[in-house]
């Protein structure tokens, strides 16, 4: 792990922190999906098969967000071996450059560059 990738990991716990107690749900975009245009046919239909987005939910309509439900999703989303063979497909590399907090301050998007 980089240093840079510390700072990363600061700004995704500072989110974190600041909206334990808070009501849900709350959102987190991983983009892996959306940044690779590299995927293939079959990938495509597995993913829609799946109804795997880039969009995971944290948390319950109307229920305090605990910080378990944060990690519970962050989990999922790094567990989540379709979106990791998207990630990988097509020959390109593609690096996290950080994340972007929604003007409601409700979704937390994971920006990626190549």
């Amino acid at each position: 792990m980089g240093v840079s990738a510390v700072k990363y990991y600061a700004a995704l716990l500072d989110w974190a922190m600041k909206n334990v107690g808070k009501e849900g749900p709350l959102y987190f975009d991983c983009g892996v999906i959306r940044h690779n245009h590299f995927r293939s046919v079959e990938l495509d239909h597995q993913l829609t098969e799946t109804g795997t987005t880039d969009m995971f939910r944290i948390g319950q309509k109307g229920k305090v967000i605990e910080l378990e439900d944060i990690l519970a999703t962050f989990s999922a989303v790094s567990n989540n071996e379709l979106l990791r063979e998207v990630k990988n497909c097509g020959g390109r590399t593609y690096d996290h450059e950080g994340f972007r907090v929604s003007s409601d301050g409700k979704t937390l998007k994971m920006v990626w560059g190549s």
